[in-house]
């Protein structure tokens, strides 16, 4: 859900990965069409890269809310939400209050960060170490109880074979 929060918001890209994601097939890309339609209304980074297209965004997903929980809409919301404040961090900044045109930042002009660009992939690299960091320090228990879940059985049985307990070796 994150990566859809993060990904619908480059929707009004020609490039971007969600517009040519197959479904059930590889002619199957129902994204295609809403790309397509955003695309009409919007150039990259406008509307859909402000508070009320966040605001829009989160209205039209709200009925989704009594299928997948609210949980799955907050983390949806929460990743769309990132991606503005990323995009805030680089060059060209994001209309950030529609219909205003000025173009938001939050980072000085010789700090922003090209999107693509290595020191991109750099931070990404350490805010994703710093999340698992997080994840592993706080909530150690349900971390290994989902670690036990994705791990084949014959796994857990061979380390009891071997007079080992399984739950140890995941600390």
């Amino acid at each position: 859900m994150r990566f859809l929060g993060d990904s619908c918001l480059n929707l009004d890209a020609v490039d971007s990965k969600l517009q040519h994601l197959p479904v059930i097939t590889a002619d199957f890309q129902p994204f295609g069409f809403l790309s397509q339609a955003i695309r009409r209304t919007s150039p990259h980074r406008g509307w859909i890269h402000s508070l009320r297209g966040l605001a829009i965004i989160s209205v039209l997903l709200a009925p989704a809310i009594g299928t997948t929980g609210i949980g799955a809409w907050i983390v949806f919301v929460s990743g769309s939400a990132s991606h503005l404040l990323a995009d805030m961090m680089n060059p060209s900044g994001i209309p950030l209050f529609i219909p205003q045109q000025r173009r938001r930042h939050i980072l000085p002009p010789r700090w922003r960060i090209p999107a693509g660009s290595p020191e991109e992939d750099l931070v990404f690299v350490v805010f994703a170490c710093l999340a698992l960091a997080l994840l592993l320090n706080n909530d150690s228990d349900r971390v290994r109880g989902r670690l036990k879940s994705v791990i084949p059985s014959e796994v857990e049985e061979s380390f009891s074979s071997a007079g080992k307990d399984f739950s140890t070796a995941l600390r």
